[in-house]
């Protein structure tokens, strides 16, 4: 094959045979096949339309790769040297790496530019029965009733000396990613946008969103609060104006390091709206920076899957934990507050439901539909 139009139509039209069974919706399909088609095209007019091009298409776990062979002198479309008239790959690159589920990597080998392009995750829809977290809780209240007919000092080792460390060390790794990850997320789409006017009026509304959701939240646990316990807890009883400053205070960081050293994701998000800020203000005199903080990005979403794989230790554990200790009874002592806790996230998001559906046009049932996959 060569770097042709028919040869590029030829790809992308194997592209799309592939793409079609998969559970992806239509517009992730057109992304991700527009954006490897002008890839190509890129390279082409980069390189020549008589240069050689191989690719293979597989499926790696839940998402489809596509790696591409360019035979040519060495042309790294993420490095950092890249010209004016490179820019627009690297735009199409960086839509494809800024989605978490998608990424792409670059080799050069023995005369040949090396691109996998790796497309979003298959959505799969599972019955309720066919969930993992509804087998591990299960497992789990088995596995504590059986630790209870062990000798008590067997129990006490499995649950003191086994289960609680990995519960503990599965739950750090989750909570020690996420906020870098939530902190280059903000930087790479920050940078994405046109100029520092777009960033104002952005964070502006970002701002007026954040307290409308907060005063909003509160009401409703006011509200809850006083159907399931009677009247307002003691901390409502006393509130002042002034916490709603101390509030807004408390996402300021105090310094560079404290918010990934308490891993506060509030002031997280705050100094990631600033760094995203200041690079965007330097322009190209930042790009190095930025496109190594992408892949930094694309490497901790990698990471935070791997770690996600093994997600249903935390339901299996906490639920051993609980029967083997035989705690069930506080806890379900405490059903008030759990309850209370779904009826205010229900509501909230059932606000949010009807709001979109208002503002997009689009019936309430399409929407249910839509998010069936994430709940199930």
């Amino acid at each position: 094959m060569k770097l042709n139009e028919t040869d590029i139509e030829g790809l992308i039209s194997s592209v799309r045979d592939s793409l079609s069974k998969a559970r992806l919706e239509d517009f992730e399909k057109e992304e991700y096949i527009n954006s490897i088609e002008d890839i190509l095209e890129q390279y082409k007019d980069h390189l020549s339309e008589e240069s050689e091009l191989r690719y293979r298409i597989h499926k790696r776990g839940i998402r489809m790769e596509v790696i591409l062979y360019i035979h040519g002198e060495k042309w790294d479309p993420l490095e950092q040297g890249a010209d004016a008239a490179d820019l627009s790959i690297k735009e199409k690159i960086r839509s494809l790496s800024f989605d978490n589920s998608s990424a792409m990597s670059y080799h050069y080998i023995r005369g040949y530019n090396i691109l996998a392009l790796r497309s979003p995750s298959f959505k799969k829809h599972r019955s309720i029965l066919k969930q993992p977290m509804i087998w591990a809780m299960i497992l789990g209240i088995v596995a504590g009733i059986v630790c209870r007919f062990l000798p008590p000092a067997v129990s006490a080792f499995i649950v003191d000396d086994i289960a609680s460390p990995v519960l503990s060390v599965v739950l750090r790794l989750m909570t020690g990613i996420m906020g870098p990850v939530i902190f280059l997320s903000l930087i790479v789409a920050i940078n994405t946008l046109e100029g520092i006017n777009e960033l104002n009026q952005m964070g502006f509304k970002l701002l007026w969103r954040f307290v409308k959701v907060a005063i909003f939240c509160a009401i409703i646990s006011i509200i809850v609060g006083i159907l399931f316990f009677g009247g307002l807890a003691k901390g409502v009883a006393d509130f002042e104006p002034r916490m709603i400053v101390d509030l807004l205070l408390s996402i300021i960081p105090t310094s560079l390091i404290s918010p990934f050293v308490e891993n506060n994701i509030p002031q997280l998000v705050v100094l990631g709206i600033g760094l995203g800020a200041v690079l965007l203000l330097l322009g190209q005199k930042a790009s190095g920076l930025a496109t190594h903080l992408e892949q930094m990005k694309i490497w901790l979403n990698e990471l935070m899957n791997l770690v996600l794989k093994i997600i249903i230790i935390v339901p299996f554990l906490s639920i051993f934990k609980i029967i083997a200790k035989k705690q069930e009874a506080q806890f379900l002592e405490g059903w008030k507050y759990i309850v209370g806790t779904y009826i205010c996230l229900i509501v909230c998001l059932a606000v949010k439901l009807i709001k979109t559906s208002i503002k997009s046009k689009a019936k309430i049932s399409v929407l249910l539909h839509k998010l069936k996959p994430i709940f199930l």
